[in-house]
């Protein structure tokens, strides 16, 4: 079997897997009593000033949409006029050496390359330090197409680690300028921040 999982004690903030047999090596942590870093990680206030999330608003705000979801009753819809970025973002504080682990869903209508290499529909996760300076960007996604509901994670490989000097992780989710009539949902977002 590929994995072999003999218990699972959940309890006090902290996940510990007993007899897990997996050909990945994974280092110990422990896990926040708040599992989700997110709070309405799928939307559901229907309002910005409910949720950790603020609009990235450069053609119009992004909408808490009913046409299109993955779970519940609303997702983030975001539309452009392929002119200018569309989304939203939120921001937690972190540690250096900490862990973070992204979950989302998103779909995608007739999002096609705009003018320049990175206007697409895209998923970035920056750090900043105690300044708010940029200290670097560790994950870059620019998605094109036609989808329908697909899950993103950024741990197939491992875990994206905060850089040394880092007090603040943002992440984004965007339309940026793609072509006209472009249109992105996101729903069910999970963002674990583990020491």
């Amino acid at each position: 079997a590929f994995a072999s999982l003999k218990s699972l004690v959940v309890g006090s903030g902290k996940v510990t897997a007993q007899g897990l047999k997996c050909p990945f090596q994974f280092p110990p942590m422990t896990i926040a009593p708040s599992l989700n870093a997110v709070s309405d990680s799928g939307f559901e206030s229907a309002a910005f000033a409910s949720s950790d999330w603020t609009a990235i608003d450069g053609t119009g705000p992004p909408t808490f949409a009913t046409d299109q979801v993955h779970s519940g009753t609303y997702s983030l819809k975001m539309e452009t006029d392929g002119v200018k970025q569309v989304g939203a973002h939120i921001s937690k504080k972190v540690k250096p050496g900490q862990n973070v682990f992204l979950f989302l869903w998103y779909k995608l209508n007739t999002v096609t390359q705009g003018a320049g290499a990175f206007n697409l529909f895209d998923i970035f996760i920056k750090f900043y330090d105690v300044n708010d300076n940029l200290l670097v960007i560790n994950i870059e996604e620019y998605i094109s197409g036609t989808v329908d509901w697909t899950y993103y994670t950024n741990n197939t490989v491992q875990s994206t680690v905060v850089p040394s000097g880092a007090e603040r992780m943002e992440l984004t989710v965007q339309l940026y300028a793609p072509a006209a009539s472009s249109t992105a949902w996101v729903d069910d977002v999970t963002l674990n921040i583990i020491d």
